[in-house]
């Protein structure tokens, strides 16, 4: 069995949908897709976002860290897990 097969067979079983994890908006969009596909009871939701910023929270001429990119990692990877 390919891979191609095993999810065309599971296709009633599962959903799989693109949004972007920092857009309430688009969360609730892709909640909404899920309860009209398989009602009110989900089983679960995976989430599969994550970013990585790279850099030294004070580098070696004592700049910190860029306060944006710290803000979307952490946006990302841990405020809209939860959503």
């Amino acid at each position: 069995m390919t891979e191609k097969t095993f999810f065309k067979e599971q296709e009633k079983n599962v959903l799989f949908v693109q949004a972007n994890v920092t857009s309430e908006e688009e969360i609730t969009k892709a909640i909404q897709q899920a309860i009209d596909k398989f009602g009110e009871n989900i089983r679960g939701v995976l989430n599969c976002a994550g970013v990585l910023v790279t850099g030294k929270i004070v580098d070696s001429k004592g700049m910190p860290l860029n306060l944006d990119s710290f803000k979307f990692a952490i946006n990302v990877n841990l405020v809209n897990t939860n959503f």
